[in-house]
């Protein structure tokens, strides 16, 4: 269960700080961070906006790690996917600029976290032995 509250808490620390970027400057981010070309800015503002949401529930989920592990899946989804098009990205070379070294970067961070996001839902899922009972003395 640790795993999976430190996972979710950094993930969500993550997101939300690139939803504040996005929401605040998005030019900066994708212009200069990503070398993407110049898109509307508000596009962007509104997926600040959802990242820094989306971390908001990865805390909630982490604090009741352990009634809501299961909802954890979501977030591996996320994640993986995101990770999946960064690096696709960076490979690819999508779009008319060559891939900028934050999409290797995001990628990768992006993959290491849905992999530590997964082990953290498989270790939550795993039943703890319970304490085996004191067996009483008998004394005769």
């Amino acid at each position: 269960m640790k795993l999976l509250k430190i996972v979710l808490y950094v993930d969500a620390a993550l997101a939300a700080i690139a939803g504040v970027l996005l929401a605040l400057v998005p030019g900066w981010v994708f212009n200069s961070v990503l070398t993407t070309p110049p898109f509307e800015h508000a596009w962007y503002r509104i997926a600040g906006i959802e990242a820094v949401t989306l971390a908001i529930l990865m805390v909630l989920v982490a604090r009741r790690a352990e009634e809501l592990w299961r909802w954890a899946w979501a977030f591996v989804f996320g994640t993986a996917a995101l990770a999946l098009l960064a690096l696709l990205k960076a490979i690819l070379k999508w779009g008319v600029t060559s891939a900028s070294p934050a999409w290797w970067i995001g990628g990768a961070v992006a993959a290491v976290l849905a992999v530590l996001l997964a082990l953290g839902i498989v270790q939550a899922g795993h039943p703890r032995s319970p304490a085996s009972p004191q067996e009483p003395s008998s004394a005769a």
